[in-house]
């Protein structure tokens, strides 16, 4: 009689097992595999913990984007500063009119950045627009759906009292006007960075804003992309500051000819602390 020995018996176990198929890790279940499995509750955790963290860095995120569009609508204002400038001194001291086309904006455009954009598309790109500004995305030409941004479509508004004659307001200095006549010029508003016409009665609806000139500012201009209390004011020296909207919207302030406005061009305009 013959016996068997252990190691025998094992052998021929692990034969069977050889010739039957081995059990492999995908047919384990998965806490015998090693395979770890969320619950629940711990992706529930987790979706929590990606949501804290959004509301955490989202508005630092904005508050980094809508610096950076300030810092741009500031080199932009710069930029159109010396344009201005350099068109004043090629053209014996005065400023650029603006009833009609050409306007400002093809005036100095050569000066600020070059050349006169040829195109809505090229506008869009130009200094002329601030980063900012939420209706250029949206600007028309008229009812049609053509683009409609161009030289009195922009994001910054020209000093309606240097840009165009007054006459019904009584204006009674030399216009075009000279740089000469400017006694304060840190203080004279050149340029405005607004959000046009938003309190001009004679537009209710967004489509109208959208579809409206806007290349020149006065009192009822809106207050800035930037800021709901102060707007940039790019002053005729060429500085940029802002300047709180109460004191640039003052219709008694405005109608009496003190400064920024300067709307009587005055030697002694009223000078209010910005």
């Amino acid at each position: 009689m013959r016996f068997f020995r252990k190691h025998d018996f094992n052998f021929s176990e692990q034969t069977s097992n050889s010739v039957c198929g081995s059990v492999s890790a995908a047919d384990m279940p998965a806490s015998e595999s090693g395979i770890r499995i969320f619950t629940l509750i711990e992706l529930l955790i987790v979706i929590a913990i990606i949501a804290a963290l959004a509301a955490i860095l989202l508005p630092a995120l904005t508050t980094a984007r809508n610096k950076a569009y300030q810092v741009k609508c500031l080199n932009n204002m710069r930029q159109i500063g010396l344009g201005f400038s350099q068109y004043i001194t090629d053209y014996r001291e005065y400023f650029p009119t603006s009833d009609a086309s050409p306007h400002w904006t093809t005036k100095t455009a050569p000066y600020s950045q070059g050349k006169v954009p040829g195109s809505s598309a090229a506008w869009r790109k130009s200094v002329y627009i601030c980063p900012a500004d939420r209706h250029i995305p949206n600007c028309r030409r008229g009812t049609s759906d053509e683009d409609g941004v161009s030289e009195v479509r922009i994001s910054y508004g020209y000093n309606v009292y240097l840009a165009q004659q007054r006459n019904s307001d009584g204006m009674t200095y030399e216009w075009p006007v000279r740089l000469s006549v400017i006694t304060r010029p840190s203080e004279n508003l050149l340029v405005l960075c607004s959000e046009f016409l938003r309190n001009n009665p004679s537009y209710s609806t967004e489509k109208e804003l959208d579809t409206a000139g806007h290349w020149v500012a006065a009192r009822t201009e809106g207050s800035s992309w930037h800021s709901p209390s102060k707007s940039n004011v790019l002053m005729v020296d060429g500085g940029v500051r802002p300047v709180p909207y109460l004191l640039l919207s003052d219709n008694t302030m405005q109608w009496r000819g003190d400064l920024p406005w300067n709307r009587w061009m005055k030697r002694d305009p009223i000078s209010h602390s910005y």
